[in-house]
């Protein structure tokens, strides 16, 4: 898992994500409907954290936030490698992954 953290901005339009890229905005995703407060006309600013990751890491991070309801920190699934979730959650995230592999490393005794 690799997460961004730079100084490019996120901006909501209704219900659309975009992310600054060095004087332009891109279109990045649809927001997901658990936090329909968020969606206005408006342009909302967020501060998050994008993350790039395997498919199976991303279904990992995906039920960790069904687990948390309500506390849900995925704001936006943007692809099949790809979403952004609020900044609180990234050492979460990140302590959950590590449990994860200590359950799982096998390391043979000689």
């Amino acid at each position: 898992m690799t997460h961004k953290r730079n100084k490019n901005c996120v901006s909501l339009v209704g219900n659309e994500l975009f992310v600054s890229h060095g004087g332009g905005w891109q279109f990045v995703g649809q927001l997901d409907t658990k936090f329909p407060s968020l969606v206005s006309p408006m342009v909302n600013l967020l501060r998050g954290v994008f993350i790039t990751c395997d498919i199976p890491m991303k279904q990992f991070i995906l039920k960790l936030d069904e687990d948390q309801a309500p506390n849900r920190f995925v704001i936006a699934n943007l692809d099949e490698t790809h979403l952004f979730i609020q900044s609180w959650a990234l050492k979460f995230v990140q302590d959950k992954l590590e449990e994860l592999y200590e359950e799982n490393y096998y390391q043979p005794e000689y």
